[in-house]
């Protein structure tokens, strides 16, 4: 808790649509605890299949080009890592003779605590 003067007082707040904390909360060295506890959102029927995908492919993840493929969006993607439930990691792979670059999403335990949680 911060306080500006006598009658200011700043306390952090947890944004609702947020299952873990996240790099940006992790380098303001604000840990989970530290914030004020709010409900929980509920999945949405794309994010629920995407996590399930992400829950089936085992440690090594999914391109995110195969999500895409297999139906889910480039935006229901984002927003999995954008709160916490999945990560993204870039890296090249050798194709063909050709190196190319591809985006592999994995899912964090968050999102297996927020899929799990949903059935």
């Amino acid at each position: 808790m911060t306080s500006f003067g006598p009658r200011t007082v700043l306390q952090p707040v947890r944004q609702p649509w947020r299952y873990s904390d996240t790099e940006l909360d992790r380098a303001a060295g604000q840990a989970a605890g530290d914030l004020t506890p709010v409900t929980e959102r509920r999945l949405s029927a794309e994010q629920r299949r995407a996590l399930a995908m992400l829950a089936t492919a085992g440690s090594n993840g999914l391109t995110q080009q195969l999500l895409v493929v297999c139906g889910s969006k480039a935006a229901i993607v984002a927003a999995l890592v954008d709160e916490g439930l999945a990560t993204m990691t870039r890296g090249s792979v050798q194709v063909g003779g050709k190196m190319i670059e591809v985006a592999t999403v994995r899912i964090t335990d968050s999102g297996r605590d927020a899929l799990v949680s949903e059935d």
